[in-house]
Protein backbone atom coordinates (compact mmCIF):
# COMPACT_ATOMS: atom_id res chain seq x y z
CA UNK A 1 0.00 0.00 0.00
CA UNK A 2 1.56 3.58 -1.32
CA UNK A 3 1.23 6.47 1.14
CA UNK A 4 0.96 10.18 1.19
CA UNK A 5 3.00 11.89 3.62
CA UNK A 6 1.35 15.18 5.19
CA UNK A 7 2.63 17.51 8.22
CA UNK A 8 0.14 19.32 9.86
CA UNK A 9 -0.38 21.72 13.41
CA UNK A 10 -3.24 21.45 15.04
CA UNK A 11 -4.30 24.49 17.75
CA UNK A 12 -6.39 22.50 20.23
CA UNK A 13 -7.92 26.08 21.76
CA UNK A 14 -9.05 27.00 18.64
CA UNK A 15 -9.68 23.97 17.23
CA UNK A 16 -8.36 25.33 13.58
CA UNK A 17 -5.62 22.59 12.19
CA UNK A 18 -2.98 24.40 9.24
CA UNK A 19 -1.64 21.52 7.18
CA UNK A 20 2.41 21.72 5.24
CA UNK A 21 2.24 22.80 1.86
CA UNK A 22 2.60 18.96 -0.30
CA UNK A 23 2.50 18.67 -4.30
CA UNK A 24 1.49 15.16 -4.01
CA UNK A 25 -2.06 15.68 -1.71
CA UNK A 26 -3.23 18.98 -3.41
CA UNK A 27 -6.30 19.39 -1.44
CA UNK A 28 -4.64 19.56 2.17
CA UNK A 29 -1.88 21.55 0.65
CA UNK A 30 -1.20 24.52 2.46
CA UNK A 31 -5.02 24.52 4.01
CA UNK A 32 -6.08 25.79 7.11
CA UNK A 33 -9.31 24.87 8.26
CA UNK A 34 -11.49 26.15 10.80
CA UNK A 35 -13.83 24.22 13.15
CA UNK A 36 -11.91 21.47 12.79
CA UNK A 37 -13.73 18.97 14.34
CA UNK A 38 -16.88 19.42 12.31
CA UNK A 39 -15.12 20.31 9.14
CA UNK A 40 -12.66 17.50 8.72
CA UNK A 41 -15.47 15.30 7.67
CA UNK A 42 -15.31 16.88 4.32
CA UNK A 43 -12.01 15.70 3.20
CA UNK A 44 -11.37 12.09 5.67
CA UNK A 45 -13.26 9.01 4.78
CA UNK A 46 -15.95 8.50 7.42
CA UNK A 47 -14.65 5.61 8.92
CA UNK A 48 -11.85 7.36 9.55
CA UNK A 49 -12.96 10.28 11.14
CA UNK A 50 -12.73 9.17 14.32
CA UNK A 51 -9.35 7.59 14.74
CA UNK A 52 -8.06 10.92 13.16
CA UNK A 53 -10.41 13.56 15.71
CA UNK A 54 -9.00 11.12 18.77
CA UNK A 55 -5.55 12.01 17.47
CA UNK A 56 -6.57 15.49 17.76
CA UNK A 57 -8.68 16.09 20.78
CA UNK A 58 -6.73 13.10 23.25
CA UNK A 59 -2.82 13.11 21.66
CA UNK A 60 -2.56 9.22 22.26
CA UNK A 61 -0.14 8.80 18.99
CA UNK A 62 2.45 10.86 17.08
CA UNK A 63 1.32 9.72 13.99
CA UNK A 64 -1.92 8.09 12.54
CA UNK A 65 -3.15 7.04 9.58
CA UNK A 66 -6.31 7.82 7.31
CA UNK A 67 -8.07 7.74 4.36
CA UNK A 68 -8.30 10.66 2.45
CA UNK A 69 -10.84 11.91 -0.18
CA UNK A 70 -9.58 13.30 -3.59
CA UNK A 71 -10.60 15.40 -5.68
CA UNK A 72 -11.98 13.08 -8.15
CA UNK A 73 -13.89 11.07 -5.92
CA UNK A 74 -11.48 8.51 -5.51
CA UNK A 75 -9.55 8.07 -1.90
CA UNK A 76 -6.00 7.87 -0.98
CA UNK A 77 -4.15 6.53 2.12
CA UNK A 78 -2.23 9.41 4.28
CA UNK A 79 0.23 8.85 6.99
CA UNK A 80 0.19 12.02 9.15
CA UNK A 81 2.58 13.93 11.22
CA UNK A 82 1.43 16.15 13.19
CA UNK A 83 2.13 18.51 16.47
CA UNK A 84 -0.70 19.60 18.80
CA UNK A 85 -0.46 23.30 19.98
CA UNK A 86 -2.64 23.96 22.97
CA UNK A 87 -3.49 27.63 22.79
CA UNK A 88 0.09 28.91 22.35
CA UNK A 89 2.83 26.01 23.42
CA UNK A 90 3.48 22.79 21.76
CA UNK A 91 2.43 19.86 23.90
CA UNK A 92 3.38 16.75 22.01
CA UNK A 93 6.27 14.44 23.20
CA UNK A 94 8.89 17.27 22.33
CA UNK A 95 11.70 14.44 22.32
CA UNK A 96 10.58 12.70 19.89
CA UNK A 97 9.98 15.61 17.62
CA UNK A 98 13.24 17.43 18.28
CA UNK A 99 14.78 15.60 15.21
CA UNK A 100 11.86 16.76 12.75
CA UNK A 101 13.38 20.10 11.08
CA UNK A 102 9.71 20.67 10.76
CA UNK A 103 8.85 21.19 14.15
CA UNK A 104 12.02 22.31 15.26
CA UNK A 105 11.76 24.89 12.65
CA UNK A 106 8.58 25.97 14.59
CA UNK A 107 9.11 25.57 18.48
CA UNK A 108 11.73 26.09 20.77
CA UNK A 109 12.69 22.46 21.66
CA UNK A 110 13.01 23.56 25.71
CA UNK A 111 9.62 25.47 26.05
CA UNK A 112 7.34 24.42 23.23
CA UNK A 113 6.80 27.88 22.93
CA UNK A 114 6.90 29.41 19.19
CA UNK A 115 10.51 30.24 17.54
CA UNK A 116 10.88 33.92 17.14
CA UNK A 117 11.11 33.43 13.30
CA UNK A 118 7.31 32.08 13.46
CA UNK A 119 6.22 34.29 16.27
CA UNK A 120 6.56 37.18 13.81
CA UNK A 121 5.28 35.14 11.67
CA UNK A 122 1.67 33.98 13.02
CA UNK A 123 1.71 37.71 14.86
CA UNK A 124 2.02 39.35 11.67
CA UNK A 125 -0.88 37.36 10.00
CA UNK A 126 -3.16 37.76 12.86
CA UNK A 127 -2.89 41.51 13.17
CA UNK A 128 -3.01 41.67 9.12
CA UNK A 129 -6.28 39.95 9.34
CA UNK A 130 -7.70 42.06 12.35
CA UNK A 131 -6.79 45.45 10.71
CA UNK A 132 -9.18 47.46 13.57
CA UNK A 133 -8.40 45.31 16.65
CA UNK A 134 -5.44 46.63 19.00
CA UNK A 135 -2.82 43.97 20.17
CA UNK A 136 -0.60 44.12 22.92
CA UNK A 137 3.17 43.16 22.79
CA UNK A 138 5.11 42.08 26.42
CA UNK A 139 8.43 41.27 26.35
CA UNK A 140 10.08 40.08 29.31
CA UNK A 141 12.55 38.09 31.16
CA UNK A 142 13.07 36.76 34.73
CA UNK A 143 14.90 39.04 36.89
CA UNK A 144 18.61 37.36 38.23
CA UNK A 145 17.83 34.30 36.17
CA UNK A 146 21.98 33.63 36.38
CA UNK A 147 22.02 33.78 39.78
CA UNK A 148 19.86 30.74 39.75
CA UNK A 149 21.44 28.83 37.28
CA UNK A 150 24.51 29.38 39.25
CA UNK A 151 22.96 28.97 42.58
CA UNK A 152 20.61 25.84 42.06
CA UNK A 153 22.22 24.35 38.59
CA UNK A 154 21.06 24.74 34.98
CA UNK A 155 18.65 21.59 35.37
CA UNK A 156 16.24 23.98 38.36
CA UNK A 157 17.04 26.96 35.70
CA UNK A 158 15.22 24.67 32.95
CA UNK A 159 12.40 23.60 35.10
CA UNK A 160 11.58 27.71 35.74
CA UNK A 161 11.59 28.28 31.82
CA UNK A 162 9.63 25.18 31.29
CA UNK A 163 7.14 26.49 33.63
CA UNK A 164 6.97 30.09 31.95
CA UNK A 165 5.69 28.59 29.24
CA UNK A 166 3.09 26.26 31.01
CA UNK A 167 1.89 29.93 32.62
CA UNK A 168 1.79 31.76 29.10
CA UNK A 169 -0.29 28.45 27.70
CA UNK A 170 -2.43 28.19 30.70
CA UNK A 171 -3.45 32.14 30.36
CA UNK A 172 -7.23 32.79 28.89
CA UNK A 173 -6.23 35.63 26.97
CA UNK A 174 -7.63 35.75 23.29
CA UNK A 175 -5.62 35.35 20.43
CA UNK A 176 -2.32 35.19 22.22
CA UNK A 177 0.40 33.68 21.01
CA UNK A 178 4.14 33.34 22.70
CA UNK A 179 7.64 32.54 22.03
CA UNK A 180 11.10 32.13 23.83
CA UNK A 181 12.86 34.68 22.35
CA UNK A 182 16.28 33.24 23.97
CA UNK A 183 17.70 32.60 27.30
CA UNK A 184 15.31 33.67 29.83
CA UNK A 185 13.48 35.81 27.42
CA UNK A 186 9.83 35.60 26.56
CA UNK A 187 7.35 37.89 24.43
CA UNK A 188 3.54 37.30 23.97
CA UNK A 189 1.00 38.54 22.20
CA UNK A 190 -2.53 39.33 23.63
CA UNK A 191 -5.93 40.37 21.64
CA UNK A 192 -6.42 43.87 23.69
CA UNK A 193 -10.34 44.30 24.73
CA UNK A 194 -11.93 47.54 25.00
CA UNK A 195 -11.69 49.42 28.18
CA UNK A 196 -8.76 47.13 29.08
CA UNK A 197 -6.24 49.03 31.96
CA UNK A 198 -3.09 48.60 30.47
CA UNK A 199 -1.48 48.45 33.81
CA UNK A 200 -3.64 46.77 35.45
CA UNK A 201 -3.76 44.06 33.61
CA UNK A 202 0.05 43.91 33.15
CA UNK A 203 0.20 43.84 36.74
CA UNK A 204 -2.10 40.61 37.09
CA UNK A 205 0.36 39.18 34.60
CA UNK A 206 3.34 39.44 36.84
CA UNK A 207 1.71 38.90 39.77
CA UNK A 208 0.23 35.82 38.84
CA UNK A 209 3.29 34.35 37.71
CA UNK A 210 5.34 35.69 41.07
CA UNK A 211 2.31 33.69 43.10
CA UNK A 212 2.71 30.90 40.98
CA UNK A 213 6.50 30.71 41.76
CA UNK A 214 5.75 30.87 45.55
CA UNK A 215 4.08 28.07 45.76
CA UNK A 216 6.72 25.78 43.32
CA UNK A 217 9.77 27.40 43.89
CA UNK A 218 9.65 29.32 47.01
CA UNK A 219 13.20 29.12 47.64
CA UNK A 220 14.04 31.54 44.38
CA UNK A 221 12.43 35.09 44.78
CA UNK A 222 11.31 34.62 40.96
CA UNK A 223 9.83 38.32 39.65
CA UNK A 224 9.47 39.34 35.57
CA UNK A 225 10.90 42.68 34.23
CA UNK A 226 8.35 43.33 31.61
CA UNK A 227 8.82 46.28 28.58
CA UNK A 228 5.51 46.92 26.73
CA UNK A 229 4.18 48.11 23.58
CA UNK A 230 0.27 48.55 22.36
CA UNK A 231 -0.22 47.75 18.25
CA UNK A 232 -2.76 49.85 17.25
CA UNK A 233 -3.97 51.71 13.95
CA UNK A 234 -0.45 53.95 14.57
CA UNK A 235 1.67 50.78 14.57
CA UNK A 236 1.07 48.00 12.78
CA UNK A 237 5.09 46.49 12.21
CA UNK A 238 5.36 43.16 14.58
CA UNK A 239 9.37 43.59 14.06
CA UNK A 240 9.10 47.62 15.33
CA UNK A 241 6.78 46.47 18.03
CA UNK A 242 8.71 44.03 19.22
CA UNK A 243 12.11 46.47 19.38
CA UNK A 244 9.51 48.70 21.41
CA UNK A 245 8.60 46.39 23.86
CA UNK A 246 12.12 45.00 24.31
CA UNK A 247 13.50 48.73 24.86
CA UNK A 248 10.48 49.51 27.38
CA UNK A 249 11.75 46.77 29.26
CA UNK A 250 15.91 47.89 29.64
CA UNK A 251 14.42 51.36 30.65
CA UNK A 252 12.74 49.40 33.78
CA UNK A 253 14.55 50.83 36.85
CA UNK A 254 16.09 48.32 39.74
CA UNK A 255 14.32 50.13 42.38
CA UNK A 256 10.65 49.67 40.55
CA UNK A 257 8.21 47.97 42.43
CA UNK A 258 5.85 47.31 39.57
CA UNK A 259 8.92 46.05 36.75
CA UNK A 260 7.35 47.26 34.43
CA UNK A 261 7.57 49.89 31.59
CA UNK A 262 5.20 51.04 28.75
CA UNK A 263 6.72 51.87 25.56
CA UNK A 264 5.14 55.65 24.67
CA UNK A 265 5.75 58.61 23.03
CA UNK A 266 9.03 60.03 24.82
CA UNK A 267 10.68 56.55 24.31
CA UNK A 268 9.62 56.77 20.61
CA UNK A 269 11.59 60.08 20.53
CA UNK A 270 14.68 58.34 22.44
CA UNK A 271 14.52 55.53 19.53
CA UNK A 272 14.40 58.07 16.89
CA UNK A 273 17.23 60.15 18.15
CA UNK A 274 19.40 56.83 19.10
CA UNK A 275 18.42 55.53 15.49
CA UNK A 276 19.91 58.72 13.86
CA UNK A 277 23.27 58.47 16.59
CA UNK A 278 23.90 54.98 14.65
CA UNK A 279 23.26 55.81 11.15
CA UNK A 280 25.57 58.75 10.86
CA UNK A 281 28.23 57.46 13.48
CA UNK A 282 30.81 56.11 10.45
CA UNK A 283 30.52 59.33 8.63
CA UNK A 284 31.47 61.22 11.86
CA UNK A 285 34.17 59.25 12.56
CA UNK A 286 35.41 59.81 8.84
CA UNK A 287 34.82 63.78 8.95
CA UNK A 288 36.69 63.60 12.77
CA UNK A 289 33.42 65.06 14.41
CA UNK A 290 34.50 63.24 17.62
CA UNK A 291 36.57 65.73 19.52
CA UNK A 292 39.12 64.72 22.39
CA UNK A 293 38.41 66.81 25.55
CA UNK A 294 41.17 66.76 28.38
CA UNK A 295 40.54 66.81 32.01
CA UNK A 296 43.26 67.88 34.36
CA UNK A 297 44.61 65.67 37.18
CA UNK A 298 45.96 67.53 40.37
CA UNK A 299 48.63 66.41 42.47
CA UNK A 300 47.58 67.74 45.55
CA UNK A 301 50.96 67.97 46.89
CA UNK A 302 52.45 70.64 45.67
CA UNK A 303 49.09 71.71 43.91
CA UNK A 304 50.17 70.69 40.45
CA UNK A 305 48.77 69.40 36.96
CA UNK A 306 50.56 66.28 36.97
CA UNK A 307 48.08 64.26 34.32
CA UNK A 308 44.61 64.07 32.15
CA UNK A 309 42.26 62.38 31.55
CA UNK A 310 40.87 61.35 27.27
CA UNK A 311 36.94 61.95 26.96
CA UNK A 312 35.20 61.98 23.77
CA UNK A 313 32.64 64.69 22.58
CA UNK A 314 30.61 64.71 19.33
CA UNK A 315 30.31 67.73 17.90
CA UNK A 316 27.18 67.39 14.97
CA UNK A 317 27.33 69.32 11.97
CA UNK A 318 24.65 71.85 13.08
CA UNK A 319 26.84 73.04 16.01
CA UNK A 320 25.54 70.73 18.73
CA UNK A 321 27.47 68.90 21.25
CA UNK A 322 26.56 65.33 21.92
CA UNK A 323 27.78 64.46 25.53
CA UNK A 324 29.27 60.69 25.65
CA UNK A 325 26.28 59.85 27.51
CA UNK A 326 24.13 59.56 24.87
CA UNK A 327 26.44 57.59 22.41
CA UNK A 328 29.21 55.48 24.02
CA UNK A 329 26.26 52.93 25.99
CA UNK A 330 25.22 52.46 22.28
CA UNK A 331 28.16 52.08 20.77
CA UNK A 332 29.32 49.66 23.41
CA UNK A 333 25.76 48.08 22.25
CA UNK A 334 26.66 47.06 18.57
CA UNK A 335 30.59 47.47 19.06
CA UNK A 336 31.30 50.61 17.25
CA UNK A 337 33.34 51.69 20.68
CA UNK A 338 35.95 49.28 19.08
CA UNK A 339 36.45 51.55 16.14
CA UNK A 340 36.24 54.85 18.45
CA UNK A 341 38.58 53.72 21.34
CA UNK A 342 41.25 53.64 18.88
CA UNK A 343 40.29 57.08 17.29
CA UNK A 344 40.76 58.16 20.85
CA UNK A 345 43.87 56.13 21.31
CA UNK A 346 45.71 57.91 17.79
CA UNK A 347 44.32 61.16 18.76
CA UNK A 348 46.07 61.13 21.69
CA UNK A 349 49.30 59.60 20.61
CA UNK A 350 49.29 62.59 17.92
CA UNK A 351 48.79 64.83 20.86
CA UNK A 352 51.73 63.79 22.62
CA UNK A 353 53.83 63.26 19.76
CA UNK A 354 53.18 67.08 18.89
CA UNK A 355 53.96 68.73 23.09
CA UNK A 356 57.26 66.81 22.39
CA UNK A 357 57.65 68.26 18.92
CA UNK A 358 57.18 71.66 20.05
CA UNK A 359 59.29 71.34 23.25
CA UNK A 360 55.57 71.66 25.58
CA UNK A 361 55.29 70.29 28.80
CA UNK A 362 54.23 66.84 28.82
CA UNK A 363 51.72 65.06 31.01
CA UNK A 364 50.77 61.42 30.79
CA UNK A 365 47.26 61.10 29.80
CA UNK A 366 44.56 58.09 30.73
CA UNK A 367 42.40 57.05 28.13
CA UNK A 368 39.51 54.35 28.89
CA UNK A 369 39.32 50.87 27.79
CA UNK A 370 36.17 49.67 26.93
CA UNK A 371 35.05 45.62 28.00
CA UNK A 372 35.28 44.67 24.56
CA UNK A 373 38.81 45.40 23.99
CA UNK A 374 39.13 42.35 26.70
CA UNK A 375 38.02 39.39 23.52
CA UNK A 376 40.37 41.09 21.46
CA UNK A 377 43.26 39.19 20.84
CA UNK A 378 45.76 41.83 19.49
CA UNK A 379 44.35 44.64 21.46
CA UNK A 380 47.83 45.00 23.54
CA UNK A 381 49.97 44.21 20.25
CA UNK A 382 47.82 47.04 18.19
CA UNK A 383 48.61 49.24 20.92
CA UNK A 384 51.88 48.85 21.09
CA UNK A 385 51.75 49.57 17.31
CA UNK A 386 50.31 52.47 17.73
CA UNK A 387 53.12 54.10 20.33
CA UNK A 388 55.98 52.42 17.81
CA UNK A 389 54.30 54.48 14.93
CA UNK A 390 54.28 57.83 16.75
CA UNK A 391 57.65 57.11 18.80
CA UNK A 392 56.38 57.49 22.18
CA UNK A 393 57.12 56.41 25.42
CA UNK A 394 54.37 53.95 27.46
CA UNK A 395 55.21 56.18 30.13
CA UNK A 396 52.66 59.13 28.43
CA UNK A 397 49.35 56.61 27.80
CA UNK A 398 47.35 55.41 30.90
CA UNK A 399 44.73 53.08 30.36
CA UNK A 400 41.69 53.09 32.89
CA UNK A 401 39.81 49.54 33.26
CA UNK A 402 36.54 49.92 35.20
CA UNK A 403 35.81 48.25 38.51
CA UNK A 404 32.40 46.93 36.32
CA UNK A 405 34.93 45.26 33.51
CA UNK A 406 37.22 43.90 36.01
CA UNK A 407 34.69 42.14 37.69
CA UNK A 408 32.99 41.03 34.32
CA UNK A 409 35.98 38.50 33.76
CA UNK A 410 38.75 39.34 36.20
CA UNK A 411 41.32 36.70 35.23
CA UNK A 412 41.44 37.91 31.27
CA UNK A 413 41.42 41.56 33.10
CA UNK A 414 44.36 40.83 34.65
CA UNK A 415 46.41 39.09 31.91
CA UNK A 416 45.59 41.69 29.98
CA UNK A 417 46.57 44.75 32.63
CA UNK A 418 49.70 42.94 33.32
CA UNK A 419 50.44 42.46 29.11
CA UNK A 420 50.24 46.68 28.94
CA UNK A 421 52.27 47.11 32.33
CA UNK A 422 54.96 44.57 31.20
CA UNK A 423 55.13 47.34 27.87
CA UNK A 424 55.91 50.14 30.57
CA UNK A 425 52.70 51.40 30.31
CA UNK A 426 50.33 52.43 34.07
CA UNK A 427 46.93 50.81 34.09
CA UNK A 428 44.62 52.32 36.85
CA UNK A 429 41.14 50.78 38.41
CA UNK A 430 38.51 53.77 37.50
CA UNK A 431 35.30 53.89 39.42
CA UNK A 432 36.38 51.97 42.73
CA UNK A 433 33.66 51.54 45.25
CA UNK A 434 30.88 51.71 42.92
CA UNK A 435 30.57 47.95 43.00
CA UNK A 436 30.21 45.38 45.97
CA UNK A 437 33.14 43.38 45.33
CA UNK A 438 35.50 46.13 45.32
CA UNK A 439 38.03 45.32 47.79
CA UNK A 440 38.10 41.55 46.43
CA UNK A 441 39.26 42.95 43.36
CA UNK A 442 42.80 44.37 45.06
CA UNK A 443 43.97 41.12 46.04
CA UNK A 444 44.14 39.74 42.37
CA UNK A 445 45.32 42.76 40.68
CA UNK A 446 48.63 45.42 40.95
CA UNK A 447 46.95 48.90 39.47
CA UNK A 448 49.49 51.42 39.46
CA UNK A 449 46.79 53.73 40.14
CA UNK A 450 43.43 53.55 42.33
CA UNK A 451 40.54 55.70 41.23
CA UNK A 452 37.91 56.66 43.96
CA UNK A 453 34.38 56.34 42.60
CA UNK A 454 32.86 59.81 42.25
CA UNK A 455 29.81 58.40 44.28
CA UNK A 456 32.24 59.00 47.63
CA UNK A 457 31.99 62.56 46.89
CA UNK A 458 28.60 63.18 45.52
CA UNK A 459 26.51 65.11 48.04
CA UNK A 460 28.80 67.88 48.43
CA UNK A 461 30.16 67.92 52.31
CA UNK A 462 31.10 64.05 53.59
CA UNK A 463 29.29 62.15 55.80
CA UNK A 464 31.72 61.01 58.78
CA UNK A 465 31.45 57.35 57.46
CA UNK A 466 32.00 58.52 54.15
CA UNK A 467 35.43 59.81 55.32
CA UNK A 468 35.95 57.08 57.70
CA UNK A 469 35.87 54.61 54.14
CA UNK A 470 37.49 56.89 52.05
CA UNK A 471 40.68 57.23 54.42
CA UNK A 472 41.15 53.49 54.96
CA UNK A 473 40.89 52.65 50.95
CA UNK A 474 43.57 55.73 50.42
CA UNK A 475 45.72 54.15 53.36
CA UNK A 476 44.93 50.23 52.26
CA UNK A 477 46.13 51.32 48.33
CA UNK A 478 49.10 52.82 49.64
CA UNK A 479 50.52 49.75 51.65
CA UNK A 480 49.66 47.72 48.19
CA UNK A 481 52.07 50.83 46.59
CA UNK A 482 49.33 51.89 44.72
CA UNK A 483 48.78 55.75 43.92
CA UNK A 484 45.17 56.95 44.44
CA UNK A 485 43.11 59.30 43.16
CA UNK A 486 39.91 60.55 43.65
CA UNK A 487 37.32 61.60 41.36
CA UNK A 488 34.52 63.85 41.40
CA UNK A 489 35.84 66.48 44.05
CA UNK A 490 33.64 69.28 43.97
CA UNK A 491 33.65 71.70 47.35
CA UNK A 492 37.12 73.44 49.04
CA UNK A 493 36.22 71.09 52.09
CA UNK A 494 36.48 67.66 49.95
CA UNK A 495 39.88 68.89 48.96
CA UNK A 496 41.04 69.62 52.97
CA UNK A 497 40.40 66.21 53.45
CA UNK A 498 41.89 64.63 50.65
CA UNK A 499 45.20 66.25 51.99
CA UNK A 500 44.90 65.55 55.35
CA UNK A 501 44.10 61.74 54.71
CA UNK A 502 47.56 62.01 52.18
CA UNK A 503 45.34 61.45 48.94
CA UNK A 504 47.51 61.87 46.22
CA UNK A 505 45.77 63.00 43.05
CA UNK A 506 42.15 64.64 42.15
CA UNK A 507 40.04 65.54 39.07
CA UNK A 508 36.49 67.14 39.33
CA UNK A 509 34.43 70.49 38.91
CA UNK A 510 36.81 71.91 41.65
CA UNK A 511 39.63 72.40 39.77
CA UNK A 512 37.76 72.42 35.77
CA UNK A 513 35.52 70.76 33.71
CA UNK A 514 36.63 68.52 30.73
CA UNK A 515 38.07 71.16 28.45
CA UNK A 516 39.10 71.40 24.80
CA UNK A 517 42.87 70.65 24.06
CA UNK A 518 44.06 74.60 23.28
CA UNK A 519 42.08 75.42 26.55
CA UNK A 520 44.34 72.93 28.37
CA UNK A 521 47.70 73.60 26.88
CA UNK A 522 47.07 77.11 28.00
CA UNK A 523 46.24 75.97 31.72
CA UNK A 524 49.21 73.97 31.67
CA UNK A 525 51.70 76.55 30.80
CA UNK A 526 51.66 77.33 34.49
CA UNK A 527 53.82 75.47 36.71
CA UNK A 528 51.19 75.59 39.27
CA UNK A 529 47.39 75.31 40.13
CA UNK A 530 45.89 77.60 42.31
CA UNK A 531 42.76 76.93 44.00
Amino acid sequence: MDYFICFFEYNFMEDRITFSISEKIPLLSGKVIHNCTFSMGSYVVKEDLEVFLDFLHFKKEVSCEFRLKQVDGTVCWCKARGVVFSGNRFVGNLYEWNQDEWVSAKYDPLTGLLTMQKFKEYAGRIVNEYPNRRFLILYFDIDNFKCINDLYGYHEGDIILREVAQYLSESNAKMQISARESADHFITMVLLQNGTNLKERVQEFALGFTEQQKRRNSHCNIRLTIGACIIDESQRDIVSAIDNANYARKQVKSNSIYRFEMFDDEMDQRVKNERLILSTKEQALREQEFLIYLQPKIELIPNKIVGAEALVRWRRPDGSMLQPGAFIPLFEENGFVLLLDFYVYQEVCKLIRGWLDEGRTVVPVSVNVSRLHLYQRNFVEEIRKLINEYQIAPKYIEFELTESILLDNTELAVSVMKELQSIGFHVSIDDFGAGYSSLNLLKDMKADVLKLDKGFFREGEMKRQEKIIVSNIINMAKQLDMRVLSEGVETKAQLEFLKEVYCDMAQGYFFAKPMPVQQFEEMIMGSKYET
